[in-house]
């Protein structure tokens, strides 16, 4: 059984606790170990203002950090040995912004002290932080060798290919996860091999639909050489769905997109992902988006308001008009716009409209001319 948010608050609460707990580490050693020899004495341990924002501030910021670097997007699939490299990454760059804007004005005796602050900062908190993350990472990997664990997975394809990886992730003394709960025929049939082994959930042509009603979470597209010519679609559409798509080896020369090799529980297989950006520009686009949107919102208050007023003063109704779209992989959602038409003037569903539509309001009809 997964949880996806309390996996990831478990890991945001640790990351939190070792940066603070690294902070204040390293404020003793700057006590004990660095002031005492600039200034010829002891000197003392003081909590002030400046101590508890570094121990609450500075672990918020090392949140945001790595939210931009997409360590909390993929809880349940990464290695320990991925959480290393991260890690020692991500602590080495914060340290280094950290001792250009806080530590390179410390008054030192000698300028090795700056090489013994670096140092003490970076060890201590890469030390902390790597190893809750490993014992979470280790937890995880355990608990989905054991199928405590598992992934709601489909496979595309239904002949040799399929029933090949079929019974290799069958035969594994560790399970890789994959929870198996049928496949997609690409080419019609009256019997499929795969059909010996599993349910046939129906054809690609209706493959959206299918992985929707069965809430699947990934796909492993194992197609015979007969049917790579209907490769490009089936990746193409998966690519606009929530799934984790992987395919097996020999298909490497004819699958689009960028791919990497995945082996974190067992069977080798290529992850296909078709993102051109890397996680932390999707993080870094979205936060931006968000704070863009709000400053937007602010600026064109006084704006905002001329509308409202001419909108409701120049028709009865709402001012605001709902409508739904559909957004990134098939996931709907609501806008809100001005209403330029009189109210109820789409009882019967949406209709186009003309630059002389006798629905549209004639403030609505100034709203578009400027739109």
């Amino acid at each position: 059984m997964k949880n996806h948010k309390k996996q990831r608050v478990l890991y945001i609460l640790f990351d939190f606790l070792a940066a603070s707990s690294a902070w204040i580490l390293f404020y003793l050693f700057r006590k004990i170990q660095i002031e005492p020899q600039v200034f010829g004495m002891d000197v003392p341990i003081t909590l002030d203002t400046q101590f508890w924002a570094g121990v609450f501030g500075l672990p918020f910021a090392w949140i945001v950090f790595y939210h931009f670097t997409g360590f909390y997007n993929s809880i349940y699939h990464r290695s320990r040995l991925d959480d290393f490299i991260r890690t020692l990454m991500s602590s080495l760059l914060g340290v280094i912004v950290i001792f250009f804007v806080l530590i390179l004005d410390d008054i030192i005796v000698d300028y090795t002290n700056y090489y013994s602050l670096f140092f003490a900062l970076f060890l201590q908190h890469f030390t902390l932080t790597l190893i809750p993350r490993m014992i979470l990472t280790g937890q995880t990997v355990s608990r989905v060798h054991k199928r405590k664990i598992t992934f709601r997975t489909v496979m595309i394809g239904s002949n040799e290919n399929a029933v090949e990886l079929y019974k290799e992730i069958q035969d594994q003394k560790k399970s890789n996860g994959h929870e198996i709960l049928g496949f997609i025929n690409v080419n019609q049939k009256e019997h499929y091999q795969l059909q010996d082994y599993m349910v046939h959930l129906g054809s690609y042509q209706n493959m959206e639909a299918i992985l929707l009603e069965n809430k699947v979470e990934e796909v492993i597209v194992a197609l015979d050489p007969s049917e790579h010519g209907i490769i490009g679609d089936v990746v193409s559409r998966l690519s606009l769905m929530d799934v984790g798509v992987s395919a097996i080896p020999s298909m490497t020369d004819i699958l689009t997109g960028k791919v990497k090799s995945t082996t974190i529980f067992g069977i080798p297989l290529l992850e296909v992902s078709h993102e051109l950006m890397p996680a932390w520009q999707q993080n870094f686009k979205q936060i931006m988006d968000m704070v863009l949107s709000v400053f937007s919102l602010i600026i064109l208050l006084p704006l905002i308001l001329v509308l409202s007023i001419g909108v409701k003063l120049s028709s009865p109704g709402p001012v605001l008009y709902t409508q739904s779209r559909v957004g990134r992989y098939g996931r709907k959602f609501r806008i809100f716009k001005f209403r330029s038409m009189y109210h109820n003037s789409e009882e019967n569903g949406p209709e186009l409209s003309s630059k002389h539509d006798p629905r549209v309001t004639r403030f609505g009809q100034m709203m578009r001319r400027h739109r």
